[in-house]
């Protein structure tokens, strides 16, 4: 916290300041890592152009597996997207455009991109907060 209100906030912005930090840490994280077991944490910060703001903060005992299970869980989301010949996108008989304009359809997908869609977005974050390992998950949806 107190890195953070040292540093300039146009420096954090910077991907060479943030990735020559994460490689600087990365030694020390592991070494404390082997002594008082893992545990991570990952706080987001959005604003809306409107400039309402959505704080999210998410602690996991593993990195790795957290990592892994989040990339699994938006595959699987995906892949939900995707009708069948006898079935319809959200199981309810809608099509993918009556569920919304992300429903699936072929190509590279950012996560951003799964969760812009409202119809979708509370099972993608009751997932994605709930994956195994997960310690503590809290998202605040601030006013202006």
């Amino acid at each position: 916290v107190a890195l953070v209100a040292l540093v300039p906030r146009s420096l954090w912005r910077e991907r060479w300041f943030s990735e020559g930090l994460a490689w600087f840490s990365l030694p020390l994280v592991w070494v404390t890592d082997k002594f008082v077991n893992e545990t991570h944490a990952i706080r987001v910060e959005a604003t809306a152009s409107d400039g309402r703001k959505c704080v999210a903060v998410q602690t996991h005992r593993s990195f790795r597996q957290c990592v892994a299970q989040s990339a699994a869980e938006f595959t699987l989301a995906l892949l939900e997207r995707r009708p069948t010949s006898n079935s319809s996108v959200d199981g309810t008989g809608a099509s993918a455009a009556e569920v919304g304009n992300s429903a699936w359809k072929p190509g590279v997908w950012l996560p951003e991109e799964l969760a812009d869609d409202g119809a979708w977005r509370p099972e993608l974050l009751k997932r994605l907060s709930s994956t195994e390992g997960t310690v503590s998950c809290d998202v605040q949806v601030l006013g202006r």
